[in-house]
């Protein structure tokens, strides 16, 4: 082979090498999002178990009411 063409094989490989250490990298993201996920639900779990008012810390819905139309200023 001539050195051009080795060359042009490791950048090859190393764009081969830089893709799938970027699908590692997502895969990890991916698996630690879903831990974060897990844990936040758990927290609510445990509050919404301990609180006599569940759901105040953790709201699953929005409480705010939005009026139609705004209250005049006095």
């Amino acid at each position: 082979m001539k050195e051009g063409e080795e060359e042009e094989m490791n950048e090859e490989e190393m764009k081969e090498g830089e893709e799938e250490g970027m699908k590692e990298r997502e895969e990890e993201g991916m698996k630690a999002e879903e831990q974060r996920e897990m844990k936040e639900e758990e927290q609510r779990e445990i509050h919404n178990s301990q609180s006599p008012f569940p759901n105040l810390l953790y709201p699953s819905l929005p409480t705010t009411i939005h009026h139609p139309q705004p209250l005049p200023l006095t």
